[in-house]
Parts: C-alpha cells; structure tokens; sequence
C-alpha cells in the first residue's frame, strides 16, 4: 500500500493530521487507474480519428487523467466500466446540447460565439452544422457527476 498525505499548503509527512488529507492507494488501484485512463483515452483515439478531424486530440489527452480518476474510484473493473459509460454518456448529451445552443446562437445572432482561432479572416464560414464547438468541458464534468454519484448511480 502506498500511502500520499499532505496539506494544502505544501506540507507532507508519512504522518496524517487529518483522516481528509489522506489518501491510500493499493497497488491493484493503482492498475485499474492506469488501465481505465489507457481504455478511456484508446476510446477517444479511435472516436477522433474515425471522425476525421471533428475532435481534436486535447480532448484525447484530457481521456487519459479522467480514466484515471474513474479507475480510482470504482471498486472494481465492471463498476470501472459503468461509470466510464456513464459519463461518456453525461459527457455526449452535454455536448449535443451545447452543440445545439451554439448552432442556434449562431443562426439567430448570425457569427460565432465561439471563434475557430485558426480560421482565417475572409474565409469562408463553414454551415450551422459543422460549427466547432468545446466537448471537453462535457467530459470534465460528466466525470465529476459521475464520482460524485457512483454509488446511487450504480
């Protein structure tokens, strides 16, 4: 068992003050984490290139912390896996409904409420449809919803 310890300040000590500012960490969490981050960051890979551009690779690397994070959590692989398709399914309806509210910004208000900073000025702009739009803050927070409520969600 591996034991982390600290405060917020900086201070760590193999000695906890407090049973909050400790967190123990077995070795066979240790793995499901690293197995959960390399599983939720493959998923992403492969859902980014078969898009062809449509999601960029910032989202794929922010996979990997956030597999990690659920495979500490979860008790075990298949509870892992439950909450991997909890909050990718947290993370897709977010996105739909962001992706919708912007679509709808843009055609009501006629520009982007979120400019593409590699566009050029004067090109032209691509339809209602093909808008980019962030999915990362989707994952982030289907994460939190789905630690936050593993053991009434599953």
């Amino acid at each position: 068992m591996f034991a982390v310890t600290g405060l917020p300040i900086g201070y760590c000590s193999p000695v906890s003050v407090s049973p909050y500012w400790q967190l123990r960490l077995w070795p066979s969490q240790v793995g499901r984490a690293l197995a959960f981050g390399a599983i939720f960051w493959g998923l992403l890979l492969v859902i980014a290139l078969v898009s062809g551009g449509g999601m960029g690779l910032g989202d794929v690397k922010l996979a990997l912390l956030l597999g990690f994070v659920l495979g500490l959590v979860a008790i075990n692989f298949v509870n892992g896996l439950r909450l991997l398709l909890i909050t990718m399914l947290i993370a897709s309806v977010l996105g739909v409904v962001n992706g919708l509210l912007l679509a709808s910004a843009r055609r009501v208000t006629g520009r982007n409420l979120l400019p593409d900073p590699d566009e050029e000025p004067g090109a032209p702009r691509p339809s209602v449809l093909k808008t980019p739009f962030p999915f990362g803050p989707g994952l982030v927070i289907g994460t939190m919803v789905a630690v936050a409520l593993r053991d009434s969600l599953l």
